[in-house]
């Protein structure tokens, strides 16, 4: 079935595009290659993944070389247990036409890229995942002019006549403690991926998945409130959403996001303002009103609040509201940061 508008996840709000890609980025050893397969899975099956839900039924091929045989099995085991998919044929019939493993050890650099052509031509998937991204560039990713001949010149001509979504798996540098990243911004997390800061340029969206004690936060760092993902609860999840390892088989679960610890003496918090509703806004992105509006409820402000200052954030030209038309509905509402077009 084709897309019409182009968009494979959450088809109103462009998230994820054909011809686009997109990184998940996380320390090693925490269960990356376990949570894109079950990215894979839920989506091959139409069903929404840790709260973001596809267009359609999408067919993904993961290009590996990290995992054997028997890690792959306890991996796709663990998953399909959870979807109860031994006992559906017809659900276990879709996973096994749309989700592929193929491994590849040998090949780097732009060798890799004519084999990952000639792989997406005969098995014309939705989304490209290669696990981990690193194993296949074959060059110095710390230097942007290689890494931009690779991703740029090699792998997005690529992209672009098939159509296919790649979804890069990414390490992290060296881990840094809560105290280093307490007061990170949601960028700063984006930019956490080794080697240079082309591969987040380049990319359409970013993930980052961060541990939290027993907890993670798989925070939606790059377009992220395109997403549309969802709470347990299916209220809106902005740009955030939490999960923890399933106990008794390789797994993620969504859970509600855990209550922080109460501080002995704790001071009144401050009056919310209007440069706290915007630093809720994407840097570039316009957000839905519904989104913010959530978005500033989950943070702390009041209804009445929240509508006042969006009004004067609005007034003070320090954002914009706007519509988009849709089809046999009402317009969707956007608000937007303000930008100076006069200022070069």
């Amino acid at each position: 079935e084709e897309v019409k508008d182009g968009e494979h996840v959450r088809r109103s709000l462009r998230y994820l595009c054909k011809g686009k890609s997109a990184l998940l980025i996380g320390p090693s050893g925490i269960g990356k290659s376990s949570l894109n397969t079950e990215f894979a899975i839920a989506w091959a099956l139409g069903q929404p993944a840790f709260g973001i839900t596809p267009a359609r039924p999408l067919k993904s091929l993961i290009v590996q070389a990290e995992n054997d045989a028997y890690d792959l099995a306890e991996m796709v085991q663990g998953i399909a247990g959870a979807h109860d998919l031994g006992f559906k044929e017809a659900m276990l019939e879709a996973v096994n036409e749309r989700v592929f493993f193929i491994t590849n050890t040998t090949l780097v650099g732009e060798a890799f890229v004519k084999w990952l052509h000639r792989i997406i031509d005969r098995e014309r998937p939705d989304i490209v995942w290669l696990d981990p991204m690193l194993s296949f560039f074959g060059l110095d990713v710390s230097k942007q002019e290689q890494v931009s001949v690779f991703l740029r010149q090699w792998l997005q001509p690529v992209l672009e006549a098939t159509g296919v979504v790649l979804i890069g798996i990414h390490h992290t540098g060296k881990p840094k403690s809560a105290r280093e990243t307490q007061n990170w911004s949601v960028l700063d997390f984006a930019y956490s991926g080794l080697g240079s800061s082309e591969l987040v340029n380049w990319a359409r969206a970013v993930m980052v998945l961060h541990p939290h004690g027993e907890c993670f936060e798989l925070k939606l760092a790059k377009r992220g409130s395109r997403a549309g993902a969802t709470n347990p609860d299916g209220s809106w999840a902005f740009n955030s959403v939490w999960l923890k390892h399933s106990k008794g088989s390789i797994r993620w679960e969504q859970v509600d996001k855990p209550a922080e610890p109460e501080k002995e003496g704790k001071a009144k918090a401050r009056a919310k303002t209007v440069e706290d509703l915007i630093a809720l806004l994407p840097v570039s992105d316009p957000m839905p009103k519904s989104m913010l509006l959530e978005a500033a409820k989950q943070a702390g402000f009041t209804r009445s609040c929240r509508d006042a200052l969006l009004e004067s954030a609005i007034k003070k030209k320090l954002a914009v509201l706007s519509t988009e038309k849709r089809p046999g509905t009402n317009p969707l509402k956007l608000v937007s940061r303000y930008v100076d077009t006069k200022k070069s």
